[in-house]
């Protein structure tokens, strides 16, 4: 008798061939891996609102599949500037812009280190892999929705300190379900109990 093949783990695979993977599943198995618990609280988005600066801010987004060399993410992010970052997730077609989720929220030029937004974005390109496996959870959200993930970004010249609060506030106000780190302190203990 022929032992079976080892079935191949979808986060070995290169990005996208582990988007295919995932997507190519049988619906029984693929549902546990698309379904996030998503935190809609009204007090937290009260008690973390941000800055009146956040919401004036001139967003750009790209297609994070479109966007898979440094030439192009030069070209789309033409600044040498800090910024802060998320990534969301969208069907190709949505509805009046519905549903779009937030998954990720974060920041650049953290601690002062003077890495602009472009910078720290390139550390997300497909042809990053390297780096990406480092973080299971963008590994992970890359590989769940390569081909309907967004990358939103805003140039800030503001301090890093500033960047940062920024960052904590934002993470309090969308929740997003593969951040960990920049929750406010109040919904750290509750967030833990939050599987990816």
């Amino acid at each position: 008798m022929r032992a079976q093949p080892a079935t191949l783990d979808p986060l070995d695979a290169a990005l996208f061939e582990g988007h295919k993977m995932f997507q190519a599943m049988p619906d029984s198995l693929r549902a546990p891996h698309y379904m996030h618990r998503f935190w809609v609280d009204p007090t937290h988005w009260k008690r973390h609102r941000p800055p009146d600066w956040v919401f004036e801010l001139k967003w750009i987004r790209y297609r994070y599949a479109r966007v898979d060399t440094p030439a192009k993410l030069r070209a789309v992010a033409t600044r040498n500037v800090p910024g802060i970052y998320l990534f969301s997730v969208r069907p190709t077609n949505p509805v009046n812009g519905f549903p779009l989720y937030a998954l990720y929220v974060g920041i650049s030029n953290a601690n002062d280190s003077g890495r602009t937004v472009r910078q720290r974005l390139s550390d997300y390109l497909p042809s990053n892999i390297s780096t990406i496996k480092k973080r299971d959870n963008i590994h992970r959200m890359i590989c769940l929705y390569f081909d309907h993930l967004w990358v939103h970004f805003a140039y800030v010249k503001r301090s890093s300190s500033v960047l940062r609060k920024a960052e904590e506030t934002l993470h309090g106000y969308f929740a997003p379900p593969f951040a960990i780190a920049a929750y406010p302190v109040d919904m750290k203990a509750p967030r833990k109990a939050f599987p990816i």
